[in-house]
């Protein structure tokens, strides 16, 4: 990867992506080959935009997945190249689009960009309900105080929680954030509420085991994340997006600046010392 090539795009997105926009967004193909292999499979979720009076089913089934890439427009590419993708190597993304569905063992075209540029308008949205700039930050927060690296979404937070737990919080809260504008987001508040239980209520939500875990753990970390970014420069999020499938988050810990070598420190050095008695002696 030519870190250094690209550290002023890394530095720009970490902060938030506003010198990124869709304008400047890549394509890329990439095959989606199957759940991540530590992922569960988010799977009969429920969702109601009116506080719980109607609800609704998701149009297929969430959780981290494996793909590799097959194609990008450009080589080398600007974002590729933060990912630290070639072609053929594999990553991992989740998914962010609740209303639509996508074909496992086969590839896709892609837009890759900027996550408050996703989702794209589909038949399953009036407009493109994109993600807030508030919300982007949550979840750069989320990502790099609870998870490790993007090649394996691994959960490291609190230990009372487990890994599949951790994944059904943030599928939910993602959908939750292209379902509806609450604020903050809440996935039994507001008026948007997402749920795994097949028939909810207004009352009674949800009452699954995994559920009500993955609720209290999404819940803490809208309490510490949501007003609030630490270490969320640490990260860039960027969407995988499509307007005939699913759409998804992919991130990245962005480049940086390796310390100078010893030997070049103490040469450095001797150069300066050497100027200033040339100075003194004129």
């Amino acid at each position: 990867m030519k870190l250094t090539k690209y550290l002023s795009l890394a530095g720009m997105l970490a902060a938030g992506g506003v010198a990124w926009g869709q304008a400047d967004a890549v394509t890329i193909t990439a095959k989606i080959n199957n759940l991540a292999s530590n992922s569960p499979e988010v799977a009969k979720v429920t969702y109601s935009q009116d506080s719980g009076s109607t609800w609704a089913s998701v149009g297929g089934y969430g959780g981290v997945f494996d793909f590799t890439l097959t194609a990008e427009s450009t080589s080398p590419n600007a974002l590729t190249e933060l990912l630290n993708l070639q072609i053929g190597q594999h990553f991992l993304a989740i998914c962010i689009d609740p209303k639509q569905d996508i074909s496992l063992q086969t590839s896709h075209d892609f837009t890759l960009g900027v996550l408050t540029d996703a989702p794209q308008a589909s038949s399953g949205y009036a407009t493109a309900p994109q993600f807030s700039q508030q919300e982007a930050n949550f979840f750069a927060s989320v990502l790099a105080n609870q998870f490790g690296s993007n090649d394996n979404f691994v959960y490291k937070g609190n230990n009372a929680y487990s890994q599949s737990e951790a994944i059904y919080a943030l599928e939910m809260l993602l959908w939750e954030a292209v379902l509806g504008n609450d604020v903050p987001l809440g996935l039994s508040s507001g008026n948007v509420w997402v749920t795994n239980e097949n028939s909810p209520t207004k009352t009674n939500p949800a009452n699954s085991t995994n559920w009500t875990q993955a609720e209290k753990l999404a819940s803490q970390w809208v309490t510490d994340y949501w007003s609030k970014h630490p270490n969320s420069g640490k990260i860039t999020t960027l969407a995988l997006m499509s307007t005939g499938t699913q759409d998804f988050l992919v991130y990245t810990d962005p480049p940086t600046i390796p310390a100078p070598a010893p030997l070049a420190l103490l040469g450095l050095g001797l150069i300066s010392l050497f100027g200033v008695r040339r100075l003194r002696s004129a």
